[in-house]
C-alpha cells in the first residue's frame, strides 16, 4: 500500500502515476480524483490495461487504484500486478498500489476531488448504508 501526504502525479525520480477509479459510474460521477480513469472492477486485467495506452510504455508509470473503502480497488490492483508479472516484456512492469483508505479517507481528510463536470467538490457517493457510515455524513451525496 502507498499512503499519500499530497496529490502526487510524479515521483521525484520522474515516474508517473495513473489513477484508476474502481467504482460504478454513478459513484464516479459524484466525485473522483482529478485525472482518474474509471474502470470496471469486474473486468479482466487485459481490458483494464487498455483504458490507458501509456501503461504499455512501462518502466516509468505506476498505477494507483481506489474505490470507496479499498475492497474493489485491492482486487483490481492484484489483477493488474498478476497481469504485468505474466507479461514477457523486458522493461520494468508498473507497480500497482491500492490507495490506503480509498476515496472515503481522501474525502474525510478534505482532499481535492472533482465531479463529472470536472468541477471541485467535497462530496462522495456513500456506496451503501453500511459502508457509507465510514464517510463523514456532511460529505455523503447520492446522484439526483
Amino acid at each position: 500500500m502507498y499512503e499519500y501526504t499530497e496529490w502526487p502525479h510524479t515521483y521525484s525520480n520522474g515516474f508517473f502515476f495513473h489513477y484508476k477509479d474502481c467504482r460504478d459510474e454513478e459513484e464516479y460521477n459524484v466525485s473522483h480524483m482529478k485525472d482518474a480513469i474509471r474502470v470496471n472492477p469486474g473486468d479482466e486485467a487485459k481490458n483494464i490495461v487498455k483504458t490507458v495506452e501509456d501503461l504499455k510504455l512501462r518502466g516509468s508509470h505506476d498505477v494507483v487504484c481506489y474505490c470507496s473503502v479499498g475492497y474493489r480497488s485491492s482486487d483490481v490492483a492484484q489483477k493488474l500486478t498478476r497481469f504485468f508479472k505474466s507479461d514477457d516484456s523486458e522493461s520494468r512492469p508498473p507497480t500497482c498500489y491500492n490507495l490506503e483508505g480509498s476515496l472515503f479517507k481522501w474525502a474525510n481528510e478534505r482532499r481535492p476531488m472533482v465531479d463529472n463536470e470536472n468541477q471541485p467538490t467535497s462530496f462522495a457517493h456513500p456506496y451503501n448504508a453500511v459502508f457509507g457510515k465510514l464517510l463523514d455524513s456532511a460529505l455523503r451525496k447520492y446522484p439526483t
